[in-house]
C-alpha cells in the first residue's frame, strides 16, 4: 500500500485495498479522500465522521452499497461513485447540502431516492449506466443543475417536474427506452446540447421549438417521421441530426 498523505488529504488509489484502513476514519482534519481504483467492498459508518471532506473518490471498487453515514459529510462538493455495483443510493444522500457534482454512472442504480431533490447546490449529476426505469418527481427541485447526463439507462418517460430544471444546458437521454417526450422539456430554457439518440421515439413535442439556447439536437437512431419545424431550428443555427 502506498500512500500519500498530507495533512488534509490523504490518496490511496491503486493501492489494492479489501477494506479501509481503520485509521482512516480518525483523520477528522481530510478534505480530500482518494480511495479510486482498489477492491473495496463497503465503506465503515465510520466515513461519516469525516465531516471536512470535500472531495470523495470511491470509483472502481466493488461497493455493493453505500453507508447512510454519508449524509453527515456536510462539507462535500464532490462524490465520485462510479464503476462499482451499487443498486441504489442511500436516502440520506439528500442531506449533502454543499455537493456540487455527483458521479454514480456505471452502477446497477435501479431507482434514484426522492432526497435527491435535496440536493440544492447540486450542478453535475452524472448517472450513465445504470438501470433506471424512471425518475422521481423530486428531480425537479435540482434548480442549480447544469448537466444531466442519463446515457444508457432503461427510461420510459420522463417525469413533467423536468420542466423546473430551467439551469440545464447538457441533457442527455441517449440509449433509452422513451417512446415520447414531455412538453415540458420546452422549458427548459437554457438548454444547449440535447442528446436523444437510440430511443423508441416516434414523435417530438413541438414545444421543442421554444429552446432559443439550443445549439445541437441529435435525434438519429429512432423512428421519427419527417418533422417539418426542425428546420426552424436550423435556420436558427442550431445542430439537427436526424
Amino acid at each position: 500500500m502506498t500512500a500519500d498523505f498530507e495533512s488534509t488529504r490523504l490518496f490511496l488509489h491503486g493501492s489494492s485495498l479489501s477494506a479501509l484502513p481503520d485509521d482512516v476514519t480518525s483523520q477528522r482534519q481530510l478534505t480530500t479522500l482518494d480511495l479510486s481504483y482498489n477492491q473495496l467492498m463497503d465503506l465503515p459508518e465510520a466515513i461519516g465522521d469525516l465531516r471536512a471532506l470535500e472531495f470523495l473518490y470511491v470509483s472502481n471498487n466493488k461497493l455493493s452499497r453505500l453507508p447512510e453515514s454519508m449524509g453527515k459529510l456536510k462539507a462535500l462538493i464532490y462524490l465520485n461513485v462510479a464503476n462499482n455495483a451499487l443498486t441504489a443510493l442511500p436516502e440520506t444522500i439528500g442531506a449533502l447540502g454543499s455537493l456540487v457534482e455527483l458521479r454514480a454512472h456505471d452502477n446497477g442504480i435501479k431507482s434514484l431516492p426522492y432526497s435527491i431533490g435535496a440536493l440544492a447546490t447540486l450542478r453535475e449529476l452524472h448517472l450513465d449506466n445504470n438501470g433506471l426505469q424512471e425518475l422521481p418527481d423530486s428531480i425537479g427541485r435540482l434548480t442549480s443543475l447544469r448537466v444531466l447526463h442519463l446515457r444508457r439507462n432503461a427510461l420510459i418517460s420522463l417525469p413533467r417536474s423536468i420542466r423546473s430544471l430551467d439551469r440545464v444546458t447538457h441533457l442527455v437521454l441517449r440509449g433509452n427506452r422513451l417512446t415520447t417526450l414531455p412538453d415540458a422539456l420546452g422549458e427548459m430554457r437554457q438548454l444547449m446540447h440535447l442528446d436523444l439518440r437510440e430511443n423508441q421515439l416516434t414523435s417530438l413535442p413541438e414545444a421543442l421549438r421554444e429552446l432559443q439556447s439550443l445549439e445541437k439536437l441529435d435525434l438519429r437512431w429512432n423512428g421519427l417521421p419527417e418533422t417539418p419545424w426542425l428546420g426552424e431550428l436550423r435556420e436558427r443555427g442550431c445542430v439537427v441530426y436526424t
